[in-house]
């Protein structure tokens, strides 16, 4: 799962927080109204325990948005609004052609 945090201050209004979560039982059940809400950005589930998607995803950012558009942290990444649709669109791609290839 990932999900977005709005940013509180003014001049961070055109960016959101994305973090990054592998499910287990604990954060499942911690998570389970943001599963439920809009900040819910993106969901896959049945994942092999052997994937390691937060590092993949973090790569895919790397590797998508110019440097000055991310900041990431452990399993939280900082990015600007606009990249949403592209980071989404290129998550997306990953997680189909990995089941593909399964």
């Amino acid at each position: 799962m990932i999900y977005t945090e709005e940013m509180e201050n003014e001049e961070d209004r055109d960016m959101v927080m994305l973090h990054l979560v592998r499910r287990n039982n604990k954060s499942f059940y911690d998570l389970a109204k943001i599963y439920k809400s809009d900040r819910n950005w993106f969901y896959r589930e049945n994942l092999p325990i052997s994937m390691t998607p937060n590092e993949d995803v973090k790569q895919i950012v790397q590797d998508t948005l110019p440097q000055t558009h991310y900041d990431i942290k452990g399993c939280t990444i900082l990015t600007f609004k606009e990249d949403l649709p592209l980071l989404k669109e290129k998550i997306t791609e990953y997680f189909d052609n990995f089941k593909q290839a399964e």
